[in-house]
Formats: C-alpha cells, structure tokens, sequence
C-alpha cells in the first residue's frame, strides 16, 4: 500500500489526484486504528509488559509503515486537512507521540537499544516531516489544526534548550539512518533505482539537512563545486545512487529564492550535461521526472543554455519514443518555459523544434492545452517561420479540426491561434498575406465551418414556439466564429467580400449573416470582441457599391450597435477617450521575452488602438459624403425611421 500511495501522491493527472482524496477519509480512519494498535502493542512490550521480542519489534515496523503512509494522505488527501477529525486526531497524537518518543531516544543511560531504538527513531523523523511538510503546503491548516502554537514553541524550546541534543539527533540521522547494512547493499544491488525512491519516500528525506536556504554568497560557488562533483559519474565514488540524489536535490538549490543565475552560469554547462547523460541512464520513470524537474528549474533560470536541453525535449515528444510516454507532460512544460524566455530572433534549434508540436495536437489528450499554448507561442516568436508555406497549411488544417471543441479553454486557444495566424499575416504581409491566408482557411474548411455554423444559428433564431430550434452553436462559439470573420474583415473588407463570394450569392449571405451577426451583439459577454465587430463591420462602409449599400440596408443595426459600444467605450470617462485604448507601456524588469511580446502583440491591435468612436465618424461621414451630403443621405438611408433614430444619426454626423 505504501508504494501505491507514493505513486499516487505524486501523481500529476487530476484524476489520479481526485481518486485519492475521494479513498483518503476512509483509509486514514482504518489506518489510524492499525497504528495505534501497533503502538499500544509494542510500548507495552517495552513497559515490561510482555516477552514477544519478535512481535514487539515486528510491531514497530508495522507502525512504521502505518504513519508513513499516512503522513502522505494528510499532506496530499485533503484540501482542507484541518477541517477533518481524523486528521486532528492524527495530528495531536503526532504531538503527544513526538514528546515521548523523544525522551526515550535521549535518555542517557539509554533505556531502549537497537533495533528498537533505530525504529522509534524513525517514527519521530515521520512526524517532524509531517509537521514541517503540513507548514509548508497547508499553512493556513497548520496554523488552525489544534495545539500548532504549541508545537511551534516546542521545537523552538529544542533549539534553544537542547543544541546538543539537536546536534546529536542530526549526527544520528547522517551516521545512523544512512547506514548500509546488509539488506541495504542488497536492495541496492538489485534494483538501484528503486531503492533510491524507496528510502524515506522518494528521497524526499534529504529535504531536512540538504543546503537549500539563506546560503551566503561567498559559499555559493563552493556548494555549485560539490554537486559538481557528485554527478561525476567518472568518480568511482560517485556510483548511480549518489548521483540520482545529487540531481534531485539540486533542484532545491536552484529554487531558492536569493539564487543568482550570472554566479552558476560558468557551472551550468558541465551540470546539464551530467544530468542529461544521467538520464539516459536512469529506467525508473519517477526519477526521470525528478531529475528532469531539475533541469526544468535550471532552464528557468539559466536561458543561454536552452540549446542543450532541446534535444532532450525532442527526444521526449517525438511520435514513437519510449520517452514520450513518461515523460511527455514534464517535457512539453520544459518546452512552454523555453519558448517564454527565448527572445527573437529564435535559434535554429527552437524553431526546427516546432514541426514536433503538430502530431501532439492529434493526441486530444490532456495535454492538448499546453500543445496548443506552445504554438501560440511559435506564432509570436517566430511569425515568419510560422507562416511559411509548408508549416502554415498544416497549422491550419489542425485548427480545423480543433475549431469548435467543446472544452471552453481549448476552444478560446484555437480561435486565438487563428487570429494570431490572420493578424501576423497582415502584419508581414498586408493585404496580400491576409488574402493568402484566407484563401488557406477556406480551402481547409475553416470557413465551411464557421459560415454552416452561423447559418445553422440564424435559422434556429428564426423559429419561434412549439415549433423553437436550438442552435448548435452556444454562444460562446458563436463568438469565436464570428471573431474570426472580424479578424478578416478588419484586416480588409474587401477580402470578407470575396468570401461570401466564395460559399454562395453574396448579398443573400449578407442578407442572414448580418441579421445573426448584430442580433448577437447582446450575447458577446466579452467587450473586446464586441468592439472588434464593431470596427470590422464599420471597415464594411468602406466598400464600393454594392456591398456598401448592402451593409446599410441593415443601418437601424449599425446605429443600435455604435451607440453600444461607444457607450460601452465612455463609460466612466470624462476625457472623449475609449476603456479599451492602452497608453504606452515600457514593461518592467520582471518582464520576459513572451510577456514583451504579448505586450506588444496586443498595443498594436486595433481594438487597444484604434478610438471607437473617431473611427465610426470618419467612415460614415466618408459614405455620407459619397451619397452626395447629409440630405441626400437621410432621404435615401433615413426616411421613416423615427424619431430616437433620427436623433443618433445626427448626432454621428454633426458632433
């Protein structure tokens, strides 16, 4: 049970982690009574009350076994640990036990020896890593599980009270608990990974004499010199088993928070080498991950050496690797972080790594989110390379696929990634790039998609009582679609033209998409993208007869929908300005290379740009002023609206 409850606790997949707490309650109340039984059997034998040496020691161990187990489902079973009973009852007699425990290993003479000594010895070790792991990951619950004031001023009262018997304490866990005995070597022997693993849960012991805070700087270079050497594998003293330990636990180095990269860059080369060679020799998949978290946590802080952990990476996400399967959700993370910090112009090696991200996007597992967040990622970083031919056809006929998924996250990334797609190539390209790229939206069935969708929207709407269609399209992919036909249209009406062209009779398309597109104006929940239709369908004006024309059959839409979104843009302001119109920003020193980017992606799009209401003005008074002034147009556009309606056309004309 034990190694089925370490997998489990360190299990990354959600499901993994909602079995768990769903089993823990059950298991800590059945296992609190095991142990205490264990405890009452065996310190009754030590009481003198009883001749089963065997029994008592075999008791021990079972106890042991018991509080191990559930010093990992208090830590990681709940959410909320102090709102359990089980979990105060468990905690205060871890308080009551560690007072005891302790005055029977420090007593002098001696009142209990090896092997039972040894053993109590480890309980204690079990409930200090309960006590500090329950600090540390649940501080609120530490702070409101019972008696935690005490139990602070207790250790404390150690600290000052009894130096000497800390430091013997700790001598007895360097020179006691790591000592090989026979059994030890033999385990070793056999299976040197999991021995590593097994030894007090996953290596996780080192955690309390391991130099991971508040080291000076002086001594910095000297600590980076001793791991350095441990992960020498040319040292024979240094065997897999040192080095395996050595690679987990720098990693607590790297994350402390005074860590200063520029002093360990001189080292950085010499440990990614060692640990990427040590992977390859490591079998056991946990530590693979371990290991690989260190250098995930490397790669964070030491960017110039990314090109040594790419091919690592590859080997992880390419189709048919042994890697991949244990390795895949670790290494996409490392990549996601790589590609954050990586400032343009991108290496090679960044960019010749991008063709490994499309067969995930076929995976549809739960990793399809950080897939999709690392092309989006390609498409910022490298828009060039993004866009050529051969990567851009594929790029898009993935999004097909992904286009409408129901999962809101996923499905918010690929309308994202396709609007990343239109706005670099109009950006590289102008028109021209953006006419290319709609081209390859239609031809791989983006656009069949989106406009049967919206058509199938438009013809539920038009049903009414016992006879009520429901769209299959909620509202929210609804504004995803039509978010794409803006992107196009804002970019160059005349090219949105064409592609009502290209499904069908133009006008008649015009006819119900317009009519679906202003009606669904109340249910875009998300005022970026309501602006962005309005300036798009604003762009359509612009148009020569008779799109233009067309455009304004629906001018009681167009007014209903500036008045909106003006609104909407002036609420709160007494300047004439617009709420989604962003003023400079230089960034800051914690900001990285993709936070630059996203920065500058986003100042530079029309909806953080362009003033809403100046931009309706000047191309309604341009068409004004093409259907030859103010009173030509009111008889031939306004006649027999009334009066409100009136009121707002004048006010966009004469303001």
């Amino acid at each position: 049970m034990l190694q089925v409850i370490k997998e489990l606790s360190t299990a990354r997949l959600r499901t993994s982690q909602t079995s768990l707490k769903s089993v823990t309650p059950e298991i800590v109340y059945l296992l609190t009574e095991i142990y205490t039984q264990k405890i009452d059997e065996w310190m009754a034998f030590l009481n003198g009350n009883g001749e089963d040496e065997g029994g008592a020691v075999d008791a021990m161990e079972n106890s042991l076994y018991s509080i191990k187990i559930l010093r990992r489902l208090l830590i990681v079973g709940y959410d909320y640990p102090n709102h359990s009973k089980d979990v105060q009852q468990m905690w205060e007699l871890s308080q009551r036990q560690f007072g005891q425990f302790l005055d029977m290993v420090s007593r002098d003479p001696p009142i209990i020896v090896s092997p039972a000594k040894e053993l109590v010895e480890k309980h204690l070790i079990q409930f200090s890593k309960l006590h500090v792991q329950m600090s540390t990951l649940h501080p609120a619950a530490f702070a409101l599980l019972p008696s935690s004031l005490d139990l602070v001023r207790s250790y404390w009262g150690l600290v000052e009270s009894f130096e000497d018997l800390v430091r013997q304490m700790a001598n007895i866990i360097v020179t006691k608990f790591f000592i090989f005995r026979q059994v030890d070597l033999e385990a070793w022997e056999e299976d040197e990974d999991e021995w590593e693993i097994r030894e007090e849960g996953g290596g996780d012991t080192w955690e309390f004499e391991w130099i991971t805070i508040k080291i000076a700087e002086d001594n910095r270079t000297l600590v980076y010199q001793i791991f350095q050497h441990l992960l020498n594998k040319e040292d024979e003293t240094n065997d897999y088993v040192v080095r395996v330990t050595a690679a987990r636990q720098f990693k607590a180095v790297v994350e402390d928070f005074s860590f200063i990269a520029e002093s360990f860059l001189p080292y950085a080369p010499d440990f990614l080498a060692r640990m990427m060679a040590l992977i390859q020799e490591v079998e056991n998949t946990e530590t693979k991950m371990a290991i690989l978290e260190t250098i995930r946590m490397i790669a964070d802080q030491a960017q110039r050496y990314h090109a040594m952990i790419l091919p690592l990476i590859h080997r992880a996400v390419e189709p048919g690797s042994e890697m991949q399967v244990y390795l895949l959700e670790d290494a996409l993370d490392l990549w996601s972080t790589i590609l954050t910090q990586t400032s343009a112009p991108a290496s090679q090696e960044v960019l010749a790594l991008a063709d490994c991200a499309f067969p995930l996007l076929e995976i549809g597992s739960d990793n399809l989110r950080i897939v999709l967040t690392i092309v989006e990622s390609y498409i910022l970083l490298a828009p060039e390379a993004m866009l050529g031919d051969t990567v851009r056809l594929r790029l898009v006929s993935y999004m097909t696929s992904l286009l409408g998924v129901k999962k809101r996250e996923l499905a918010g990334l690929v309308t994202s990634i396709v609007e990343g797609i239109i706005r670099a190539a109009e950006k590289l390209g102008g028109a021209e790039g953006v006419r290319l790229v709609a081209k390859d939206l239609f031809e791989a069935g983006i656009i069949e998609k989106v406009i049967s969708g919206l058509r199938n929207a438009w013809e539920a709407h038009q049903t009414v009582g016992p006879e009520r269609k429901y769209p299959k399209l909620d509202d929210v992919v609804e504004t995803d679609y039509f978010t794409i036909l803006a992107r196009l249209a804002l970019a160059d009406p005349a090219i949105f033209t064409s592609i009502l062209s290209m499904v069908g009779n133009a006008s008649e398309v015009w006819s119900w998409l317009g009519t679906e597109w202003f009606q669904h104006f109340d249910s875009m929940a998300n005022i970026d993208r309501q602006k962005l239709s309005c300036l798009a369908l604003t762009r359509l004006l612009e148009l020569p007869a008779p799109m233009n024309v067309l455009a304004l059959d629906k001018l009681q839409d167009y007014f209903a929908m500036w008045t909106s979104v003006v609104s909407e843009m002036s609420t709160g302001r007494d300047d004439a300005g617009d709420n989604l119109i962003w003023g400079p920003s230089e960034g800051n020193e914690f900001e990285g290379p993709e936070d630059a980017r996203k920065r500058i992606n986003s100042s530079s799009d029309p909806v953080h740009s362009v003033h809403t209401f100046d931009f309706i003005k000047e191309r309604l008074g341009q068409f004004v002023n093409s259907c030859g002034g103010e009173e030509s147009f009111q008889v031939n556009f306004a006649v027999n609206r009334q009066n409100m309606q009136q009121f707002r056309l004048e006010k966009y004309i004469h303001i």
